[in-house]
């Protein structure tokens, strides 16, 4: 007997130690007290000491967390309603990127069906912006409103906290998109994420992007080329008065001076097709080309003609060389890169806007490379979304600048711009071989949060759904535009063998009035019209992808399952 009970006085003993050490293990954990109320949740990670509010999409409660917090246990707040798994314990192990559904016992006998998903970035800095009780609605496109930010590292130390910062909306088009672009000012310069030090910050949403790689791409790609001055730039994850807001690109806007361009007595100017010729200040004309004076700004009236007399004498002597005779006042390194980049990306903004030229030392440069992100696959003057078989040139508007087109007519500069071509291929083939996946493999976590938050407001530019096959076919697309550039400039070496088809087949579906038909096809298969079913060409005009609703394009690589139905013509 005295045995007996020295065993299960024992055995109790144990028991005690091993729920103590396992509450010790829970309360050691990086554990989140999550606070049950649909509509207004929040989240409370005692390790950061981090606060993350629900955010409600598509009747589901997100909780999207930076890059250093760290939950792998969850507690539940001390009100009377509690979170049930299907199985009837309570939610204690938040299942991260997968949508949980679970039962909000109220506690007064009503249950009510919630779901929940827990999402984490990874990599990347985390910036929160203060609005100081107002709201996002409120930021002014035109007007700086007072905030203060908080600047994480991805390790979750405090980089940069300023309480007397300013932000304002940016951007055009852009602007009036769902997910917004924004511009802030600090009260001094700092090295936000580690790029050069400024006062003056623009987060790019990248929101007609939906890969968030084009920017950046561009940007980096102008940097290894050494076109003189090129745009650093780092992802961060964006939060405003607590709640997340997608993916940005942090980056300084095109200027003078504090971080940017450092020249004495120079000026930056960009050709702007938006620009309104009638208004007064720092704006003017060559021919029938707008330019808008960027920096400096203000000017005085002498000061902008004297840049606009010097844009004007620019422009006329590109359109008067001959023979041998390219101009001096040119900087034809940074314009040929330039146009290089353009054409590579087959960017529609090219000769356009956003296309920026500076002066230094008397000399006009090509540059900075600037806003990419309908490049690699959007529409170009209305030619096939997807058409990557054809040259800027081709398709100029009247309102492209032509300088570009008259200085590649001359031989000696075509001479300089194939050897610059032929300069770079190992570099284009490291942006195809390995760049494109290390963008993507730092940002995958991140891109997943943004798109969980945007995904039915963001206007779809790419054709793929899955985020692998949307860098596959901007890698397709790169390496069709250097084929392309390869015959222009007459290299005759061979381009590297980029693999980028799978060992898979997908089923392509063809949907009528009358039933549906199905395809198979292998991986990076190209459709040619050939390979459609006939249809009635008095009632219908072609195919197109149901997942878009656009017209069916043979430029387009079969990287998944695709859905096609019949176009009727609309009546007259």
């Amino acid at each position: 007997m005295r045995k007996l009970f020295f065993i299960v006085t024992l055995v109790g003993l144990l028991s005690a130690s091993f729920a103590f050490i396992f509450i010790s293990f829970i309360d050691s954990r990086s554990t989140g007290q999550l606070t049950v109320d649909p509509g207004h949740s929040s989240l409370y990670i005692k390790n950061s000491d981090l606060t993350v509010l629900g955010q409600d999409k598509d009747g589901v409660t997100y909780f999207f967390l930076p890059s250093y917090a760290e939950m792998n246990y969850l507690i539940q707040d001390e009100s009377g309603a509690k979170i049930y798994l299907a199985d009837g314990s309570l939610l204690s192990d938040p299942l991260f990127g997968e949508v949980q559904p679970v039962n909000i016992d109220l506690g007064n006998g009503e249950v009510i069906p919630w779901f929940i998903s827990f999402m984490r970035s990874d990599n990347l800095y985390t910036l929160d912006i203060d609005l100081r009780g107002a709201n996002v609605s409120d930021i002014s496109h035109d007007i700086y409103m007072p905030s203060g930010i908080s600047l994480y590292s991805r390790y979750g130390k405090l980089e940069c906290r300023d309480e007397s910062v300013l932000i304002k909306g940016r951007g055009n088009t852009t602007w009036n998109a769902a997910k917004q672009p924004y511009e802030i000012k600090l009260s001094e310069r700092f090295p936000m994420c580690g790029l050069e030090s400024s006062s003056k910050w623009v987060l790019l949403a990248n929101f007609f992007d939906d890969t968030k790689i084009l920017n950046k791409m561009a940007m980096d790609l102008s940097a290894d080329m050494d076109m003189g001055y090129a745009i650093e730039s780092d992802w961060i994850d964006l939060y405003i008065n607590g709640e997340y807001r997608g993916n940005y690109l942090i980056c300084k806007e095109p200027g003078i001076g504090n971080g940017r361009l450092r020249t004495n007595e120079g000026f930056l100017v960009e050709k702007d097709i938006r620009a309104d010729p009638n208004e007064k200040d720092a704006i003017f004309k060559v021919d029938s080309n707008v330019f808008r004076i960027k920096d400096p700004l203000p000017l005085t009236s002498e000061a902008s003609d004297e840049i606009a007399s010097y844009v004007s004498e620019i422009s006329d002597s590109i359109h008067t060389m001959s023979g041998g005779d390219l101009p001096a006042s040119i900087d034809r390194y940074s314009f040929i890169r330039r146009f290089m980049i353009d054409e590579l990306f087959n960017n529609p903004d090219t000769m356009q806007t956003s296309y920026y030229f500076y002066r230094q030392s008397d000399t006009l440069y090509a540059g900075p490379c600037w806003d990419y992100d309908l490049s690699c696959g959007k529409s170009l003057n209305g030619m096939d979304f997807y058409d990557y078989s054809r040259s800027i040139l081709d398709d100029m508007s009247e309102d492209c600048l032509d300088w570009d087109p008259v200085l590649l007519a001359n031989e000696i500069y075509r001479h300089e711009y194939a050897a610059a071509f032929a300069e770079y291929m190992p570099l284009f083939n490291d942006l195809l071989e390995t760049r494109i996946d290390s963008y993507a493999k730092k940002i995958s976590a991140s891109l997943e949060m943004d798109r969980a938050l945007w995904q039915n407001d963001e206007i779809p530019v790419r054709f793929y759904s899955d985020a692998g096959n949307k860098y596959r076919f901007i890698k397709f697309y790169l390496y069709k535009r250097m084929q392309l550039l390869a015959s222009y400039c007459g290299y005759n070496a061979a381009l590297p063998d980029i693999s980028l088809n799978k060992s898979e087949t997908h089923s392509v579906t063809f949907v009528t009035e009358n039933g549906s038909s199905s395809l198979d096809v292998s991986d990076g298969t190209l459709l040619s019209e050939k390979d459609l079913p006939d249809y009635d060409h008095t009632r219908f005009s072609g195919w197109k992808y149901q997942r878009e609703d656009k017209p069916f394009s043979h430029f387009l690589p079969v990287y998944e399952d695709i859905s096609l139905e019949l176009m009727p013509i609309p009546p007259t």
